[in-house]
């Protein structure tokens, strides 16, 4: 038998483009500088590829890309979730929490009553808790930026399922476009808490949700759009700020209740 049909990892002979006895491929190239940093990229980094074209898309065509998306062209995009889950993880890095901690240590040293002490330590939990799962966060509001979405636009041909899908790539490009910013102020060792800085982020995330909504729907006018993408992220935001508040409060109470001295 040809000698290229002969496994050079375990010696069986076989036919086709993998050996069935240990999964290699038939044919094996010298090692190159191409090839070894092409490894590198299919399996330390196997998403970077999919990753920047999503990210590409998303920035300069995010209407196009999703309609094609959502009709079957996958092939080249990384998975809503997925994408999610990998522009989390790099926000996560270039996330300073360190003033955030701060303020709420000195928040607790400030505390009158014992009570209120206690309340401001289970904040301070929950607080270290949220900045240590930013991801998670930063994933909690599309269910409900979806079901604000699946009302306003009840008209198009639209399920559930599909805002989810939309609305997981909209987050994400909301915060590819913070990045730099984030990445600066953490290079100027500037606090991002400051509230001016704050609320220019969140008008780059508004502005960037109403500009992919503009040129998803491109079938309404671009005013309606725009309007409805607003009211989305408005809407779909405050409901998210509002469940939050409420499973804090659950859960400084449950926990009040079960630290209570007998």
């Amino acid at each position: 038998m040809d000698t290229d049909m002969i496994c050079k990892n375990c010696a069986s002979e076989f036919e086709g483009n993998f050996c069935p006895a240990c999964g290699q491929k038939a044919t094996v190239k010298r090692f190159s500088t191409k090839l070894v940093f092409s490894e590198v990229l299919d399996k330390v980094l196997p998403l970077d590829r999919g990753v920047l074209f999503t990210a590409k898309e998303l920035l300069l065509r995010p209407g196009e890309m999703l309609r094609g998306y959502l009709a079957g062209k996958r092939a080249k995009f990384t998975k809503p979730l997925q994408f999610l889950l990998v522009i989390g993880a790099i926000s996560l890095v270039l996330f300073s929490k360190s003033e955030f901690e701060r303020g709420l240590e000195e928040g607790i040293r400030q505390g009158g009553a014992p009570e209120q002490e206690k309340v401001m330590f289970i904040q301070q939990k929950m607080g270290r808790f949220f900045t240590d799962h930013l991801t998670l966060v930063m994933m909690g509001i599309v269910p409900f930026l979806s079901l604000v979405g699946r009302w306003l636009y009840r008209k198009q041909d639209l399920n559930y399922a599909e805002h989810l899908v939309m609305n997981s790539y909209f987050v994400a490009g909301c915060s590819i476009i913070s990045l730099p910013a984030m990445a600066a102020l953490n290079l100027m060792g500037k606090n991002p808490f400051y509230p001016l800085v704050t609320g220019l982020l969140l008008l780059s995330y508004l502005g960037f949700y109403v500009y992919t909504h503009i040129s998803f729907f491109s079938g309404l006018a671009k005013w309606v759009a725009g309007l409805k993408g607003f009211l989305n992220y408005l809407f779909g935001y405050a409901m998210y700020l509002l469940f939050i508040g409420l499973v804090s409060v659950v859960f400084i109470i449950v926990h009040l209740l079960l630290t209570r001295p007998s």
